[in-house]
């Protein structure tokens, strides 16, 4: 989040803030199955 590192609990709870829609999680694996990123999508609901 802007640049900075961040805990999945920090940007979750951040996430929550957001009015009119929420977010996704979205994970990045490597090629052992270990998560190198982890991406927030935002979803709308219309």
């Amino acid at each position: 989040m802007h640049g900075r590192r961040r805990s999945p609990r920090s940007i979750a709870r951040a996430c929550m803030i957001a009015e009119g829609g929420g977010y996704m999680r979205d994970y990045t694996e490597d090629t052992h199955g270990r998560i190198t990123r982890v991406d927030f999508d935002y979803i709308r609901q219309t």
